[in-house]
């Protein structure tokens, strides 16, 4: 292919880019790093569109190929910036200047007079941006976007290939008389490899949409609603992958089942809409006391489990009783008072969950028979309930 036909790919590629990610449409609402996808197609597209006019018009050397070249750069420095964002990694201010350093360095006379130049402090400032990829990212980090890692580094190991291309193109140019035409095959794979690179981009953060999407609807599926905790469908699947990493590590847990004391009388008073509210803020009150890896679970209506994986019974009856006193003095919606009921059990013989459930049930049931406001804890060495 030509490089106008080339041009007109990328063209039409970065126009998909800019479209799908800077106008607002539906299935991309809440999704992260819009503007820096989005720069990265206005570069693209921008680029492109210079170079096609250019096949028609002849542009001064300050837009081609000096700016033309300097988008190159900025379309890879937004691809840089939008993976290292993704990936949790620090994106240093200096990446923006990489660029506009370039396009200054091509308007002096020993880039500007010789193309061989140009195209190898191209090759070079690109090389020096992708350095930016190579930092190791902690599987942590990752998350959902493993296939997504995997795929960034061979859209950058496909553009090193490219840029290594321009510079065997160099190379023949100034060094060996080429009768075979060799030199002119590395500077259209460098041209061509442009455009698949433009469309690898392309698919990552198509990829990356669907990815997104994809978490989301899971999230909709798992989550309550009003209260954003998980809902009872996920509770099995998710304490049993905990119960299993319990058995195979030895270490304890804990669960525990809580009660909004007198709920159906604050419905009665006040309304659902208020009832919704406080539970809500009740949903919020045991996130803000419990630790980030603990599990919260809207169990039923007015009622929450907990599961505390690798907790010994003291640490865990300290949680418990904070939460209890806690929500004592927390200020409600309508200034209303609430109180929490709270039956738990702790132990390192590990069994199914159903049986925790019960246990924890078991324990709630007593500590709502026994004038609310309390915690009791399942003593199963015993198999009795005390307080």
């Amino acid at each position: 292919m030509d490089i106008f036909t080339l041009s007109v790919i990328n063209l039409l590629t970065g126009s998909c880019l800019l479209i799908l990610f800077s106008i607002k449409l539906n299935f991309t609402t809440g999704l992260s790093y819009k503007k820096d996808i989005s720069l990265v197609g206005f570069c693209l597209f921008l680029h492109s569109l210079i170079v096609v006019l250019n096949e028609v018009y002849t542009l001064p050397y300050l837009i081609f190929p000096s700016l033309v070249n300097a988008l190159i750069i900025y379309t890879e420095v937004y691809f840089l910036i939008f993976y290292r964002k993704l990936f949790g990694c620090p994106v240093g201010w200096w990446l923006h200047l990489v660029p506009v350093l370039l396009f200054l360095a091509l308007n002096f006379d020993l880039f500007a007079n010789d193309k061989n130049n140009r195209i190898l402090l191209s090759v070079f400032t690109s090389l020096v941006v992708y350095l930016g990829f190579v930092k190791k990212i902690e599987n942590s980090q990752i998350g959902n976007y493993r296939s997504l890692l995997y795929f960034a580094r061979f859209v950058v190991a496909f553009s090193t290939i490219q840029m290594v291309s321009l510079a065997l193109y160099v190379f023949f140019n100034t060094f060996i008389n080429d009768k075979l035409g060799v030199k002119s095959l590395y500077l259209e794979l460098g041209v061509f490899g442009f455009t698949v690179y433009s469309f690898l981009i392309f698919v990552f953060c198509v990829l990356y949409l669907f990815q997104f999407r994809y978490d989301k609807l899971k999230g909709v599926a798992e989550h309550d609603s009003l209260t954003d905790l998980f809902n009872r469908h996920t509770l099995n699947r998710k304490i049993g992958q905990e119960l299993n990493k319990a058995e195979r590590y030895g270490y304890s847990v804990c669960v525990a089942m809580v009660d909004i004391d007198f709920f159906k009388k604050i419905n009665d008073d006040y309304g659902h809409l208020t009832g919704d509210k406080v539970l809500a803020e009740s949903a919020y009150l045991i996130k803000k006391l419990f630790r980030g890896y603990d599990l919260i679970f809207r169990y039923g209506g007015e009622e929450f489990l907990i599961f505390l994986p690798n907790i010994q019974i003291d640490e865990a009856s300290r949680k418990v009783e904070q939460l209890r006193y806690s929500c004592e003095y927390f200020s409600f919606s309508e200034q209303i008072q609430i109180t929490f009921s709270i039956g738990y059990v702790v132990t390192n013989q590990v069994s199914s969950v159903e049986d925790l459930i019960k246990k924890a049930d078991d324990a709630l049931y007593i500590a709502k028979h026994t004038g609310r406001n309390n915690c009791v804890l399942w003593n199963s060495k015993s198999n009795n309930i005390f307080h």
